[in-house]
């Protein structure tokens, strides 16, 4: 699986919105209507990542976000998976509500 997992790799660059009403505008530092934004970089660095997060997004580009994958959002959230003895955390997405034309938009031009 090494080799064949290089092939792979996913690293997706993306818009992040959490609820950081209370943070810094430092580590949210765009804003778009009444919510603010930060860059977020994401590296899979594992079989079970890509087979949780990567498939669905490369899934809904294929298929429902064929305009790009600007117009979709996800939620992210993590679950502890055990197998033997060991356990560790996969990467759980839901998927959210679909963007309109002008955040696709803004999101298009940060992400530049």
């Amino acid at each position: 699986m090494g080799e064949e997992w290089r092939k792979a790799d996913m690293e997706p660059t993306g818009v992040l919105h959490g609820d950081n009403s209370g943070d810094d505008e430092a580590y949210f530092p765009f804003e778009f209507g009444d919510h603010r934004y930060a860059m977020a970089r994401w590296i899979l660095a594992s079989f079970s990542a890509y087979t949780n997060a990567a498939k669905p997004i490369l899934t809904a580009a294929a298929l429902n976000l064929r305009a790009g994958l600007e117009y979709g959002s996800w939620w992210l959230t993590s679950s502890l998976k055990k197998g033997g003895k060991n356990s560790w955390y996969i990467p759980v997405l839901a998927t959210g509500e679909k963007n309109d034309e002008k955040f696709a938009a803004w999101a298009r031009e940060l992400t530049r």
